[in-house]
């Protein structure tokens, strides 16, 4: 659904757009068979949260706007199956860290500036709301077919070009996989209504994977990896009233907006 940029719109409005969103598809199709000059904003739709920048120029801005660098690491993510896939994330050492079921997705909200002409696309923000559902490596071994990810400890090795996969593992299962160098910082905003509520941001460094059957290797797909950053807020008190979980949204939204703009001044995108 497409909601214009400072439109006052509250709950029962949102729940109003939810409940008609079939028809107003069918609408939109109609429309679309109209016309052949008009561009539409498909309702769902893959995102990648890239930003066009170096990351030491998106450290510079966090560390300016008060965010701390916390951490720095390694993570290899690989997608097993394909009706009930399992994500694997391996840590740098080659062994199993976690596991991730599919999320449960609750709300997902997409924020599209308008297109300018001769100008790139300036940034794009999503918002989800989502239950992560993530089993960590001493309670993996409690799943009956899934032991064999822990007991075999390590189970990706370093290559000059990637990673090295165990022989025990069916590559023929593997439908995704992915590296990621993270940086992680936090900042601890006391001016704002929910005081103590930590945002973390992760800067990634993501290089897609491809399998080389032959030889049991992921092998990375680019030289140049894209760069993605991605703002967590802390879920606020559960005890919290409705007008201040509305002021504490507010609250995210003009961080992530605030952030997108300094992303976009200094990557020359308007």
């Amino acid at each position: 659904m497409n909601i214009k940029c400072n439109d006052n719109l509250d709950v029962r409005d949102l729940n109003t757009l939810f409940a008609n969103v079939d028809e107003r598809k069918i609408k939109a199709n109609k429309m679309m068979k109209r016309a052949t000059d008009i561009k539409h904003v498909l309702y769902t739709f893959s995102f990648q949260p890239v930003v066009h920048l170096a990351s030491d120029r998106i450290r510079g801005i966090l560390e300016t706007n008060g965010f701390v660098h916390a951490k720095s690491e390694t993570k290899i993510s690989i997608r097993l199956g394909k009706n009930t896939p399992i994500f694997c994330n391996f840590m740098e050492d080659g062994k199993l860290g976690s596991l991730n079921f599919s999320d449960v997705k609750w709300s997902m909200i997409t924020v599209i500036p308008i297109e300018s002409k001769n100008t790139l696309q300036p940034t794009h923000i999503r918002f989800r709301l989502q239950s992560y559902r993530e089993v960590k490596r001493k309670d993996v071994g409690r799943i009956q077919r899934l032991r064999s990810l822990v007991r075999n400890g390590k189970i990706l090795r370093t290559t000059p070009d990637g990673y090295g996969v165990a022989d025990f593992i069916n590559t023929n299962s593997i439908t995704y996989s992915r590296e990621k160098i993270i940086e992680t910082y936090y900042a601890l905003h006391s001016n704002d209504k929910f005081r103590g509520v930590h945002f973390k941001v992760e800067i990634a460094k993501v290089s897609e994977l491809k399998l080389n059957p032959d030889k049991n290797k992921l092998v990375r797909l680019n030289c140049n990896p894209r760069v993605e950053v991605i703002l967590s807020p802390a879920i606020p008190p559960l005890e919290s009233s409705n007008d201040d979980i509305s002021a504490y949204a507010r609250c995210i939204l003009a961080k992530a907006l605030k952030l997108a703009d300094e992303f976009q001044h200094l990557s020359g995108v308007y």
